[in-house]
């Protein structure tokens, strides 16, 4: 469930406040790709559009921008390696290993030796490639959950005792919080209410679960605590009344898309810059940097946003799935 690997009490006292930010924010962001999974299955479930036409739609804003952003990233990753050749004066031969069938399949589709997830080379979008493959799976889920409603009892008790992962490329995490948003909306089960009733306990649940992941490093105890705090996180917003917040976060969706598409192309460019290592010999800079440099790399996604929104507006709409230029249909 987590990046961080395995550690006991003990070796806390060892952590540096660096760490310490580093890991308790690393568990609490373990909720983001659950609740967008369990959003886009309450919307994918839709009785008034034909499951065809739903899919082809996808296709047009997941699947493509998808293998646009990958095919972006893999002929830079190309043209470097080119320029890299020619500077260094290195034989070519070394070069053609990156272009090998099952190299590029790899590169679009996922690495099964990086990790658990396949990532691809845009490895940020590997929860977008299982996005589709859930809509492909729509139709068995829809099946499923129609004639079997205690099903969804039987697969929570499998996330959170954690029993079963997955595969690569569908992960049971992903394949759950799905599920679990075409169950509520199939159903018409008012979550909020639910919550509203029981948010003392599961405010408690998420407590208790996060001291026991972050004190004894165990990830047994993330999936009671994404569950809980995905749940308590949205029943959260719900109560937000402000209304200037949600105009403004209406006016900033635009750009989520294109900034997470790009932005580990931007950091991989940058790295040896806004991670250089005499910034982690002092302490508080090092700390500072870890909050200031997502805020450089937005800045710097804005920038281009912008740049490619004068310039090349039809390709900013094609690679965001039209989300630059929502007047542009998709049939």
């Amino acid at each position: 469930m987590c990046s961080w690997s395995h550690y006991t009490l003990d070796d806390l006292k060892y952590f540096s406040l660096y760490d310490h930010m580093s890991l308790i924010s690393n568990i609490i962001c373990q909720i983001a790709v659950p609740i967008f999974f369990l959003i886009s299955g309450y919307l994918f479930y839709n009785k008034e559009k034909s499951y065809t036409q739903k899919l082809r739609k996808r296709t047009k804003t997941i699947l493509m921008p998808y293998f646009i952003w990958n095919g972006i990233t893999f002929f830079l990753m190309i043209l470097i390696k080119i320029l890299g050749i020619y500077i260094n004066h290195k034989p070519i031969s070394g070069f053609l290993e990156y272009i090998t069938p099952i190299n590029i399949l790899k590169y679009f589709i996922g690495n099964f030796e990086n990790s658990f997830t396949w990532q691809p080379i845009d490895s940020p979008l590997w929860f977008i490639r299982d996005l589709y493959i859930m809509f492909l799976l729509y139709p068995i889920l829809h099946l499923i959950l129609h004639h079997l409603k205690s099903i969804i009892v039987i697969i929570s008790a499998i996330y959170i005792c954690n029993i079963w992962s997955g595969f690569p490329c569908l992960q049971f995490q992903t394949l759950y919080f799905f599920s679990i948003g075409i169950y509520l909306k199939m159903y018409d089960i008012n979550i909020l209410e639910k919550i509203e009733h029981y948010k003392i306990i599961i405010s408690s649940i998420v407590i208790i679960s996060f001291i026991l992941r972050y004190l004894t490093g165990n990830r047994i105890f993330m999936p009671t605590f994404i569950l809980t705090f995905s749940c308590l996180t949205i029943y959260l917003v719900s109560q937000l009344k402000i209304k200037k917040f949600f105009t403004y976060v209406q006016m900033l969706k635009k750009y989520s898309f294109f900034i997470f598409a790009i932005h580990i192309i931007i950091i991989e460019r940058l790295w040896a810059i806004l991670y250089h290592p005499c910034l982690s010999k002092i302490e508080w800079i090092h700390c500072l940097s870890y909050i200031i440099n997502p805020i450089i790399i937005i800045i710097i996604c804005l920038f281009l946003y912008k740049f490619l929104e004068k310039t090349y507006p039809k390709f900013l709409s094609i690679a965001t799935g039209t989300r630059a230029n929502p007047l542009i249909k998709i049939e």
